[in-house]
């Protein structure tokens, strides 16, 4: 159960894949730099117990950013490192 972001480190591409156990019906998904800005802010209607979403960031620097995922009120975040 829980949130896991693969490969990490990454070239750009990666994907983001969530477990509940439970039916998950919505998920927010936020990307965020080390310096708080946003990159990415989407929510997904989703009916199932397990969310995964392929991410792209081949268009940004280079460095560590932050993935947060809500998923019906489960929150985590996780650090990714763009290479």
């Amino acid at each position: 159960k829980g949130v896991q972001v693969y490969p990490n480190p990454t070239n750009g591409r990666f994907s983001v894949d969530f477990y509940s156990g439970n039916t998950i019906k919505e998920v927010k998904l936020k990307i965020l730099t080390v310096t708080g800005q946003l990159i990415l802010n989407e929510v997904y209607n989703h009916t199932g117990g397990r969310f995964t979403k392929e991410l792209n960031l081949e268009n940004q620097a280079k460095g560590v950013y932050f993935v947060e995922i809500d998923a019906d009120g489960i929150k985590e975040t996780k650090r990714v490192v763009l290479r």
